[in-house]
């Protein structure tokens, strides 16, 4: 394997021209790591663009890559009488089964080695707060009015009412990364992370967002031989 540019994502123009595009999963340098609550409104909820990952140190069989997660956004509103909140980060997609709190998770496409046997383990960095909130217990309930209008307001108090809403029922606080996946692309190989940047106690209500995800990926075996030629199938 060649050693990563520090410079760069771990990803070749082609795969974020090709593969990337039809994931959606933007990779693109943004400034600022601020805050900020917006009233709910379908043109205010585009979303934005991701910062790029950055390596901070390779090895001969892994290295360690930090995901700055960027601008959270919170749009509020009241549905069915409860006061919910609806979190958005760049690049990330709504998180979580119908019914419990939607916290958004981001996947990033890393590449390992043909041949390897990747491990990907995550940490989170500083948090911050993002205040006392209900989550929504459906994607895109606060922002898409087709959304409110297809859910039942008796179907959110349910939602509100169950295990994964109360002190007690939730569980542990889950790890930073939610799993991995490997796949492959125009003859590279990549190990999907999806990552955890967003937890909600709900002893406390309260929301934080990490200001960023240090992965570290290794492998147990040498890299193997390459394709022949053409696109490698995902693994």
């Amino acid at each position: 394997m060649s050693r990563p540019d520090r410079r760069t994502p771990l990803l070749s123009e082609p795969a974020r021209s090709g593969f990337l595009a039809a994931a959606s999963l933007l990779l693109l340098l943004t400034p600022g790591s601020g805050v900020r609550a917006q009233i709910p409104s379908e043109s205010s909820a585009t979303p934005l663009p991701a910062p790029a990952p950055i390596v901070e140190s390779v090895t001969p069989t892994g290295y360690r890559v930090r995901v700055p997660i960027g601008d959270a956004q919170t749009f509020r509103a009241r549905v069915a009488g409860y006061d919910l909140t609806e979190i958005r980060i760049p690049g990330g997609v709504d998180g979580g089964a119908w019914g419990q709190p939607s916290l958004p998770t981001r996947t990033v496409l890393l590449r390992i080695p043909w041949g390897s046997i990747p491990v990907a383990r995550g940490a989170w960095s500083t948090f911050r707060s993002l205040g006392s909130l209900e989550p929504v217990p459906v994607p895109h309930l606060v922002t898409e009015a087709k959304v409110r209008d297809r859910v039942a307001p008796e179907a959110v108090a349910a939602a509100m009412q169950g295990a994964p809403y109360r002190a007690l029922g939730g569980g542990g606080e889950a790890a930073a990364i939610a799993g991995t996946a490997l796949m492959a692309a125009r003859g590279e190989r990549y190990l999907a992370v999806t990552l955890r940047p967003v937890t909600w106690d709900p002893a406390t209500r309260e929301a934080r967002v990490a200001e960023a995800i240090v992965v570290d990926v290794s492998w147990a075996a040498p890299a193997g031989a390459r394709p022949s030629g053409g696109a490698a199938t995902a693994a």
